[in-house]
């Protein structure tokens, strides 16, 4: 094996690693990107706010939801429950 081969093998696997996106499942079914029909996304847990919260400073006591962001289009999902990652 040479050292470029090597060099580029273990950047993959560093990459792997440290990456955001996973396939996840909703229920028992592997989420699939509506627009695009992709599987990878990376999430994010997000607050839900409301104008009343906001406006007595009170945005950290609004509910949470998971937003799915698909890896290839970029089309966003919203979820009240999260979703499992699938390992």
């Amino acid at each position: 094996m040479s050292a470029e081969s090597f060099k580029r093998g273990l950047a993959a696997a560093a990459k792997v690693f440290t990456s955001q996106s996973r396939e996840y499942k909703v229920g028992d079914e592997v989420l699939a990107c509506t627009f695009c029909r992709g599987k990878s996304f990376e999430h994010r847990r997000v607050l839900l706010n409301t104008a009343a919260a906001t406006l007595v400073n009170l945005d950290w006591a609004n509910a949470q939801a998971s937003a799915m962001v698909c890896d290839q289009c970029s089309h966003i999902m919203w979820f009240f429950k999260e979703p499992t990652r699938v390992l």
